[in-house]
């Protein structure tokens, strides 16, 4: 699920690092004409009605109290991967990768793309795969972060 600016859409690569560890994923991008931004009840119910067991986010989650609620009222996990600012209350998933939630983390201006790499950083790290393969990504990245309007100072350089 992830919402349909260039900054989160620019970024299939993320959806192919997963495609490595299962065949059995999907992508939903709403039609923000029709149903806004971002997480929505429609989206949960459609994971719902075709047994979806995880949703994860891109780019959007962080606001989205009632969906992530409604999704584990269904049985479904939902992963939070976003670069927005948090209000007081986040939604109830079973984690939420943002540099704005989490304290610990040291740069807190990457855009959406750039959560996604570093989530895929992550997994390649965690199973010992060989990052050199992500860097093929980092084109979708900078174009995305460009598109995102954030400062270029940092990991975003």
């Amino acid at each position: 699920m992830q919402h349909n600016q260039v900054d989160s859409i620019n970024h299939p690569g993320f959806f192919s690092i997963l495609r490595e560890f299962t065949t059995n994923l999907y992508y939903y991008i709403p039609n923000r004409f029709q149903e806004g931004y971002g997480l929505n009840e429609e989206a949960i119910d459609i994971a719902f009605k075709n047994n979806i067991k995880l949703i994860i986010t891109v780019d959007c989650g962080i606001s989205s109290i009632s969906e992530v609620g409604k999704a584990n009222n269904y049985g479904i996990d939902v992963i939070v991967t976003d670069h927005h600012q948090p209000q007081k209350d986040i939604p109830s998933a079973i984690a939420i990768i943002n540099p704005k939630c989490d304290t610990n983390y040291p740069f807190k201006e990457l855009a959406g793309v750039g959560v996604s790499f570093k989530v895929a950083q992550a997994l390649y790290s965690k199973l010992k795969k060989n990052q050199d393969d992500l860097w093929s990504l980092l084109d979708y990245v900078a174009l995305g972060s460009i598109a995102d309007s954030i400062p270029f100072i940092d990991e975003n350089r």
